[in-house]
């Protein structure tokens, strides 16, 4: 019986300066499928650099969240904050100075 290996690819990763120019060659006409081949890019990280070009212009994934992302992380940090005020305030000081340390 023959077995089908699927190919693991090695996480790669690629500056602003390189999407941007990848996403430039699309725009300037050059074939999707060209540029994924020629590069070795998915689909969709390719499809996500020109969305996120077109957006916002910038490839960074803090730029390019919902607002109701960015309102959970900060819900989260907060949570984070008063569970170490908790945490503090009901220990004796020096615990307290031991978890701030921490």
């Amino acid at each position: 019986m023959e077995r089908m290996f699927m190919r693991k690819r090695k996480r790669r990763s690629f500056t602003d300066e390189f999407k941007q120019q990848v996403v430039q060659l699309y725009e300037n006409g050059k074939p999707r499928a060209d540029i994924l081949k020629e590069y070795d890019l998915s689909a969709s990280v390719f499809e996500r650099w020109v969305k996120q070009s077109r957006t916002t212009g910038s490839f960074k994934e803090k730029d390019n969240r919902a607002e109701e992302q960015n309102e959970l992380l900060a819900q989260r940090k907060e949570v984070q904050r008063l569970k170490m005020e908790i945490k503090v305030s009901s220990a004796d000081l020096q615990t307290a100075i031991t978890v701030i340390r921490e």
